[in-house]
């Protein structure tokens, strides 16, 4: 903030500047997190079918009892699937869209707060007061 001022940039200037750049920052952390989780939700269903694939690599032996293995293999098939679509839309997808929603509110509060501060920098300023009065 103070090489800001140094280079002629009055203190709400550089208060402004530091803010845009942590902005920026906190906004690559936030959606680098929500889309880490949005992956997850689109892959939890292909988990779900490898499921399937270990269910049915299972059918292994003659005809004796393949009635039974069969609807062995197919419960295990549709239930790793159930798994992976519930933990895509229950946990993974809802967890990405709470951490955009946070983030959103949490930069509105950062906003005011800043604002409020530029405020009261630009008044207490004598180098503001000058550039408004001769406005």
């Amino acid at each position: 903030l103070e090489e800001l001022v140094a280079i002629g940039l009055t203190p709400v200037e550089a208060l402004r500047a530091e803010h845009d750049r942590h902005r920026a920052r906190r906004e690559a952390d936030r959606v680098g997190a929500a889309r880490s989780w949005a992956q997850a939700g689109d892959l939890a269903p292909v988990f779900g079918l490898v499921g399937t694939l270990v269910a049915l690599s299972r059918l292994s032996g003659g005809l004796e009892g393949l009635g039974d293995t069969i609807l062995d293999a197919v419960s295990v098939a549709v239930h790793s699937t159930l798994y992976g679509l519930l933990l895509a839309h229950v946990l993974c997808f809802p967890v990405a869209e709470a951490i955009l929603r946070r983030g959103a509110r949490e930069e509105k509060r950062r906003e005011e707060l800043v604002d409020w501060i530029a405020q009261q920098v630009a008044d207490a300023c004598p180098r503001t007061q000058q550039a408004r009065s001769a406005a």
